[in-house]
């Protein structure tokens, strides 16, 4: 699970979603940027534009993309999410 602060621009992920995407837990410092940098250049854009567009629009985000948790491999995932503002 993830969650984006949109005040501080951070992200803050269960330990489970960092290993899965070859983040340390003990280390990442809610950077998205790291994250970013895990997902396929051909789809980093469109998983963000996805995830910009839900905000702007209070929707449900859906967006399916490659990542790259170690050099050399290549993981798909289905990432899901609702923005909740208070």
């Amino acid at each position: 699970t993830w969650d984006i602060d949109l005040e501080s621009d951070t992200v803050t992920c269960s330990p489970e979603m960092l290993r899965l995407w070859g983040v340390d837990p003990e280390a990442f410092d809610g950077n998205r940027e790291i994250l970013q940098s895990k997902v396929h250049p051909s789809d980093r854009q469109l998983m963000v534009d996805a995830i910009n567009d839900a905000i702007a629009r209070r929707a449900i985000y859906e967006f399916e993309y490659r990542i790259h948790p170690s050099p050399g491999q290549t993981t798909w995932v289905l990432s899901r999410g609702r923005c909740t503002f208070p």
